[in-house]
């Protein structure tokens, strides 16, 4: 796993040099909203919301935040926008009327924004830990406190997801998943593996998909599937797990990478994986994403080209030759466009 960790803080540099270039550079930040908008942090230091489908900006704003690596910004669906434009802040920008609702302070930087069944906003604030907001007035409704045991495995930007009733956060106050009431915050399970390892997350129907890296070295990894009403396991299975590529669901099954170079798919029915296919150290992947479009995974080699994956027919076909860090991935008039 080390190489890809290598690998993705390469492509956050490179992607930090500004260059001359004819179209908006990104920020490793950036995401499709309603299959028409791009959200996303650029180069020049703004906060951007593109349409894809007339290559119009409809929103622009300035960051004064020296930080290389930013939150993703992210939209609702009542066209409100929040980011972090300033250190320190959560600010909240009403869109269609291009005014600015309110501003959230922080002790310290805020490395991840989520918008939540859009009435709630979760942001997650380096060594402090999660804060849930009112997505409409700013105002805190909790805080979760993150554990500073050196006993405990934690990461440095806290993976989260939701349903509308709960929060499951990983590697958090010294469990591999905990689940929250979204109202209040009341703790509701917890679930802890034997492997010490960071974990990554997905909500799908009833479970909890949870992936866990440990020691590559040592051949260490897991799958689990959790029953997401109590935390009770489901399933388990020793897999060498890929920290850095996030799992997508496809036709009911669970995809995902491991640190060995297998794509897999994990049948939530039948509760077991099974590969589809073995890539090798000349197309070694180093995706932070699986992204899907139709039948087609599209995927970023280590060397930075971009192929297409079949999921019918399990074949492989190069799209493009090196570039610097894919994004985002969409459908426009029948044709796959590339977001980097």
């Amino acid at each position: 796993m080390n190489y890809k960790i290598v690998f993705f803080i390469c492509v956050l540099l490179l992607s930090c040099q500004k260059k001359n270039e004819p179209k908006m550079r990104l920020n490793n930040t950036a995401s499709i909203f309603n299959d028409s908008l791009l959200v996303c942090s650029t180069l020049s230091d703004s906060i951007v919301i593109e349409n894809i489908r007339n290559k119009k900006i409809i929103f622009s704003k300035i960051i004064n935040d020296d930080e290389a690596i930013r939150p993703q910004p992210v939209l609702d669906k009542n066209n409100l926008l929040y980011g972090v434009f300033s250190e320190n802040k959560l600010s909240c920008f009403d869109i269609k009327n291009n005014v600015p609702k309110w501003t959230y302070n922080t002790e310290e930087k805020i490395n991840v924004i989520k918008a939540v069944n859009d009435s709630l906003i979760v942001i997650g604030i380096r060594a402090f830990g999660l804060t849930v907001l009112n997505s409409q007035s700013g105002k805190p409704l909790y805080h979760l406190e993150e554990s500073h045991s050196s006993l405990c495995n934690s990461s440095f930007i806290i993976q989260f997801t939701f349903d509308k009733e709960k929060l499951y956060v990983s590697d958090f106050q010294c469990h591999t998943v905990a689940a929250y009431d979204l109202k209040n915050g009341k703790k509701l399970w917890s679930y802890k593996s034997s492997l010490s390892g960071l974990s990554k997350l997905l909500v799908y129907k009833n479970f909890i998909f949870c992936g866990i890296t440990g020691n590559p070295l040592k051949k260490e990894g897991k799958i689990v599937l959790l029953d997401k009403n109590n935390g009770s396991v489901l399933a388990e299975e020793d897999q060498a797990f890929d920290l850095i590529t996030a799992p997508i669901v496809y036709q009911n099954k669970i995809l995902y990478y491991t640190y060995t170079g297998a794509l897999k798919e994990f049948d939530p029915e039948e509760l077991k994986s099974k590969t589809l296919y073995q890539f090798n150290k000349e197309n070694e992947i180093c995706s932070t994403q699986l992204h899907l479009i139709q039948n087609d995974l599209y995927l970023e080699e280590c060397e930075l080209n971009i192929i297409k994956f079949n999921l019918q027919t399990k074949t492989i076909k190069k799209v493009t030759e090196k570039k610097k860090g894919l994004n985002a991935v969409y459908l426009s008039k029948n044709e796959v466009e590339f977001v980097y």
